[in-house]
């Protein structure tokens, strides 16, 4: 079952939880492995590195711990 959480703050849980969704279905269509994603990140960088995100978003894509220094693109 969902978590119940405060009025305020179900927007953003619906729109981190779509978000979870589409970025495991680009894994998934990906199919490329490791290497792909990895080369990816040059061309998907500009756009997410202004991004609070960013360490977390690349981390997610190589399946890398935030603090390896080579996540960062």
């Amino acid at each position: 079952p969902p978590l119940l959480r405060h009025a305020a703050l179900q927007p953003l849980s619906r729109e981190h939880m779509s978000g979870l969704i589409q970025a495991r279905n680009l894994r998934r269509a990906a199919g490329g492995g490791h290497a792909l994603r990895a080369g990816m990140m040059p061309v998907m960088a500009p756009g997410i590195r202004h991004d609070v995100r960013a360490p977390t978003a690349a981390a997610f894509l190589l399946q890398v711990s935030p603090a390896d220094p080579s996540a960062r693109a």
